[in-house]
């Protein structure tokens, strides 16, 4: 932008100097439709915001601007002073420093030749025959005290102007109009609309000055303009505050190799819009980031600097999920944001999903699929997730909780009391639980034998003696089919 504008001012002085002065003192015919006429609308004002990272939200329709800015208007026009007045470069009306460039012709309250206005006849011209400024000249606004937004309208006549013809330019920001007008006036007149805030501004991004500039490219013709209506907006109102909502959703299930999208949704419920919203979400162990898409680009953290009130930001996110994949089975991807923005209802500014890698895939060789151990909240790199000793596969044959220390089959307990034995043991309660005996373990010709047979539903504790066929010395074990 600046290389743009250093080059641009240097040619337009080599123009100038070489008689240009002289055709517009003696009222060369400037056309690409007949006489011109054009009038500004200008609105600066600010929302004061939180400090952070400069934001810059350009704007080409009023009404987004408008309902974007927060500050109490206060409009200056020119129809309070006598049409045809005449003053120089530099004068001040109200808050506002108004200069032109060259200097050297003043600037005058022009009535019978400008463009019709919202607010009357008078508009802000130059004293030359057609009482407007030419396309090459500049308008510069210096104001009473800083501003952090800005807009305007330029005002041609019908067909009369072109996309870039205007520059609106203020500290870091710059936009140009675009090829269609904003709104149409009642005499015709075609009113583009020019607009800048700064979002979420750091120390010193406040603008004292707004510089407008019309471009005058020799293919295009010549045109005129005259500025009107200027409007300002204080900068002390308090931010207004907005509830976000955050949803994702995202595969219950990604194979190896391929890519997983997450659908991402940022909803304002209001009251007022959120200011340079930042969109996080941590690429999860083991995923490749691929691409944001829709409402946000870039990787993460992504910024939105602004979501109007009843709005939503709509985005999807890609991942890679590579062959040689080294995270977690169960992954949980989790979107979250924040803005200066005050927030009525905080605590729903996050969201997240959970995604089974490989999910046909026993990674830990126990028994249970990946699939599986999303369903049983188990770790599907570790075998026995639990630790208490039984792999988690075992346990969900035995019914058995494989994500609890406390609930595992086992023998609780053997007691030989006058001549009888009792064994107790836990499990769970829907498997089939089989007390069996065998004399000699190393025997290779004796079976183990169901001594006792314990049909579900079986209760989490229980226990035989001796009239159940343990009055016998020798070894006991529980076997579970389910």
């Amino acid at each position: 932008m600046t290389s743009e504008m250093e080059g641009w001012k240097g040619g337009w002085v080599e123009d100038w100097a070489n008689g240009w002065v002289a055709s517009r003192v003696a009222g060369m015919n400037r056309s690409r439709t007949g006489l011109l006429g054009a009038a500004v609308l200008l609105v600066l004002g600010a929302p004061a915001r939180e400090a952070g990272a400069e934001l810059v939200q350009t704007y080409t329709s009023r009404s987004a601007f408008l309902a974007d800015l927060t500050g109490t208007q206060v409009t200056f026009g020119v129809e309070s002073l006598p049409t045809g007045t005449n003053f120089a470069s530099g004068t001040t009306f109200g808050s506002i420093t108004v200069s032109n460039f060259p200097a050297e012709i003043p600037m005058r309250v022009a009535g019978s030749v400008a463009q019709t206005t919202a607010d009357g006849s008078n508009a802000l011209g130059m004293a030359s025959v057609d009482e407007a400024f030419l396309s090459g000249e500049q308008c510069v606004l210096a104001f009473s005290s800083p501003t952090l937004a800005i807009g305007l309208y330029a005002i041609g006549s019908p067909g009369d102007i072109r996309a870039g013809d205007f520059l609106l330019s203020a500290g870091s920001a710059a936009v140009s109009n675009s090829a269609a007008p904003d709104t149409v006036l009642a005499d015709g007149g075609e009113a583009y609309f020019l607009g800048v805030i700064v979002l979420a501004p750091d120390a010193g991004s406040a603008f004292s000055s707004a510089t407008l500039t019309s471009y005058d490219p020799a293919t295009n013709g010549l045109f005129v303009y005259t500025v009107d209506d200027i409007t300002l907006s204080a900068l002390s109102q308090a931010p207004g505050t907005a509830d976000l909502r955050v949803f994702k959703t995202g595969p219950s299930e990604a194979e190896l190799g391929s890519n997983m999208v997450y659908s991402l949704i940022i909803v304002n419920s209001g009251p007022s819009a959120a200011w340079a919203v930042e969109a996080i979400d941590p690429t999860p162990s083991g995923l490749t980031f691929v691409a944001n898409s829709g409402g946000m680009t870039g990787a993460f953290p992504a910024t939105i600097s602004i979501v109007p009130a009843g709005h939503a930001v709509v985005a999807e996110s890609t991942y890679l999920v590579p062959s040689g994949y080294t995270g977690p089975a169960l992954l949980t991807n989790m979107l979250s944001v924040a803005t200066p923005t005050p927030d009525p209802s905080p605590g729903q500014e996050s969201a997240s999903c959970t995604t089974c890698i490989n999910p046909g895939g026993d990674w830990d060789k126990d028994g249970l699929s990946n699939a599986d151990e999303l369903s049983y909240g188990t770790d599907a790199r570790v075998a026995d997730s639990d630790g208490d000793g039984l792999d988690d596969g075992d346990e969900v044959t035995a019914d058995t909780d494989p994500a609890s220390p406390d609930s595992v089959l086992s023998i609780t307990n053997i007691e030989a009391s006058a001549g009888t034995l009792t064994i107790g043991w836990r499990g769970g309660t829907w498997a089939t639980q089989y007390l069996e005996y065998v004399s000699d373990l190393t025997s290779t010709t004796e079976p183990w034998r169901a001594v006792f047979t314990n049909v579900p539903p079986t209760p989490a504790s229980f226990s035989v003696s001796g009239s159940a066929g343990t009055n016998q010395s020798g070894y006991y074990r529980i076997r579970v089919v389910r």
